[in-house]
C-alpha cells in the first residue's frame, strides 16, 4: 500500500480520542522496542494508559497541545508539544534548543510508526 494519494486530517486531541491515542503510544513503544538491538526496552502491559495520562498531565500543565492525524476516520499519528514553565533554576542551565519540547508518533501505512524529538 502506498501513502500516495492518502487524504490526513489533521485536528486537535479530543478527550473521545483517548483510546486511539493510547494506541498509538503502545504500537510506537512495540517499534522501539523492536529496533533495540540489546534488548533492554520493554513496554509494560499498561503502558499506552499511563503514558497518555502522563502526556496529558504534561500538555495541560504546560499549556501545551496535542494534534491527531486521521485516515479514512482512524487516527494514524499524533504530534504533542509543550513550552514548560521556565524558573529563575531552569533558567540558568536552559539554551534555545531545549526551552520547548516536541514529540510526535506517525504511523506510515508501509513502515509503521516514527518518531521525532526535536529540542
Amino acid at each position: 500500500m502506498s501513502d500516495v494519494g492518502v487524504k490526513v486530517n489533521i485536528r486537535r486531541y479530543q478527550k473521545s480520542d483517548r483510546t486511539a491515542f493510547s494506541r498509538l503510544m503502545e504500537q510506537l513503544m512495540d517499534y522501539i522496542v523492536s529496533i533495540d538491538d540489546l534488548k533492554r526496552t520493554r513496554r509494560m502491559l499498561e503502558f499506552g494508559e499511563s503514558y497518555t495520562q502522563r502526556t496529558l498531565q504534561k500538555v495541560a500543565e504546560n499549556d501545551g497541545i496535542i494534534y491527531v492525524a486521521e485516515v479514512n476516520g482512524q487516527l494514524v499519528g499524533a504530534v504533542v508539544g509543550i513550552i514548560p514553565e521556565q524558573t529563575k533554576k531552569t533558567n540558568s542551565r536552559m539554551s534555545l534548543r531545549n526551552v520547548g519540547r516536541f514529540w510526535n508518533s506517525l504511523w506510515n501505512l508501509d513502515t509503521g510508526p516514527r518518531v521525532l524529538e526535536l529540542y
